[in-house]
This record gives C-alpha cells, sequence and structure tokens, in this order.
C-alpha cells in the first residue's frame, strides 16, 4: 500500500461492517496498526517468552538487569544503544501498553494520515529519541548536582514506553488543530479542547516534577514534555501559529472583552 493512498484508510475503517475487519483492516494496512502490533509483540516477549526461556524477570526484589537492559534504558546503560529503540516499544505492564495502544491509534491514525507512512515511522522515532535522550540527560544531572531530587533512588530508575515518541504525535495535532475536542480517560464524560488540555499537561508535569522529583510515581515526565514539546515546535514549523492564535482570541473576547 502507497503512502499515496493513505489519506484513505479512515474512510476505508468506516465502510467495514464489523470491529474485527476493522481492526484487521488497521494491522493489515496502517503503520499505526503494525506499531501496535509490535507492541504486543514485544510485550509478549517481555512477559512471557523472557520468563519461560532466560529467567526470572524478578530477582530478590528488583528487576534483572538482564532483563532491564534488554527492554529498558535506565541509569547507568547510557550507552546501551538498542535500549534507546527498544525502550520505545516495550511497556511495563498491561494498563501501561492499552492505555498507550489506544491513545496511539487516536492520534497516530492522523499523523500518517497526514504524512504518510514513511514520514509516520520517522517520526515515531524521532520524538521517541528525543524524549529518551532528554530524560535521561536530566536524570543524570539531577544525580550530580541534586537542584531537583530523583524520585526514590536512581538505581531503581528504569524508562520504557511509547509515550514519549505519541506526545510528539500529539504536539503536532495540538498545533493543526488546537480546537480540537478530546475526551481524556480518566474523565470520559467531559470534553476538552486540545490545546487546553496539551498546555495543562506540560505544566501539570512540570509541577509534580519540582514538588516530588524526576521520575515521581514512576512516570517519565521529562519524556512526556519533550517529546511533546518537539511535536508543537515541528507543527508550529509546519502549519503555524495561525489556528492558535485564533483559540487564544476567542477566550480573551469570551472572558475578557
Amino acid at each position: 500500500m502507497s503512502d499515496g493512498t493513505v489519506n484513505n484508510i479512515i474512510q476505508q475503517l468506516n465502510n467495514k461492517n464489523t470491529k474485527y475487519s476493522k481492526i484487521l483492516y488497521l494491522f493489515k494496512y496502517t503503520m499505526t496498526g503494525k506499531f501496535i502490533g509490535i507492541f504486543w509483540i514485544m510485550f509478549l516477549i517481555q512477559f512471557i517468552i523472557y520468563p519461560i526461556f532466560i529467567g526470572p524477570i524478578i530477582i530478590n526484589d528488583t528487576i534483572s538487569n538482564l532483563w532491564s537492559s534488554i527492554f529498558t534504558l535506565s541509569f547507568g546503560s547510557e550507552f546501551y544503544i538498542w535500549t534507546y529503540i527498544i525502550s520505545m516499544f516495550s511497556h511495563g505492564g498491561l494498563f501501561h501498553i492499552i492505555l498507550n495502544s489506544i491513545v496511539l491509534f487516536s492520534f497516530g491514525i492522523i499523523i500518517e494520515q497526514e504524512f504518510g507512512k514513511k514520514k509516520f515511522v520517522k517520526l515515531f522515532i524521532l520524538f521517541g529519541l528525543i524524549a529518551n535522550i532528554s530524560q535521561i540527560i536530566i536524570i543524570n544531572i539531577a544525580y550530580q548536582i541534586n537542584i531537583i531530587p530523583i524520585y526514590g533512588t536512581v538505581d531503581e530508575f528504569i524508562m520504557l514506553g511509547a509515550s514519549g515518541a505519541i506526545s510528539g504525535f500529539i504536539g503536532i495535532i495540538s498545533i493543526k488543530s488546537p480546537e480540537a475536542l478530546i475526551k481524556i480517560i480518566i474523565f470520559p464524560f467531559f470534553k476538552f479542547k486540545l490545546i487546553y488540555a496539551t498546555i495543562i499537561f506540560i505544566i501539570g508535569s512540570l509541577s509534580i516534577v519540582v514538588y516530588y522529583g524526576f521520575g515521581a510515581f514512576n512516570i517519565a515526565h521529562i519524556a512526556h514534555i519533550s517529546g511533546l514539546i518537539s511535536g508543537i515546535i515541528y507543527g508550529i514549523k509546519i502549519y503555524g501559529v495561525h489556528s492558535i492564535q485564533y483559540e487564544f482570541f476567542l477566550v480573551y473576547y469570551k472572558y475578557i472583552s
């Protein structure tokens, strides 16, 4: 399937009669679906194949160094080059992978439709690398100068998941369609404009880092923020800021004028 036909994906999905046929079409013809498939294959390797054929994931109440060095980017393994990529497709648990699969489907299909398959892959890897590198640099700086503490111990810090790359996609769409209404899983009965949700997310994540420390609640906040900001910068380069200016003008007109 060529990039030129990607714009027909959503229409084709809408034409399918059953949820099964839609899912099958998604995995067969879209990079979004294929990446979600890779998530689940990697999840199978992490939590079923590895324990059966290699060894336990948890040893003496700590994560196995071998398991960690294969699937996660962690403090002390900065020169394990493969982990910068593999960690993007690995996940820490069932809720983690389900959430990332849902969010990638929601935003990834839009990016793929807009830019095509090849650009989708390049942007995913780019934003994921920016997120991973930013987080590991910040953790090392925090360990050296201790201006903002690290949540827990630095030896426990590990990073895995596609959230940084997906955040980049959300950043692009926040610039392209800032007025788009979205629902957030933890607030299913409310709709938010995407640009406001993005801004609140950045402010909230920074506040958590400052108050609790880096890696608070086992979340790589800096990876999310850096991925999101990278996407915003890319979106501004492609689309400009006219839609955002209009959106904030509406707020000003409604509440201030």
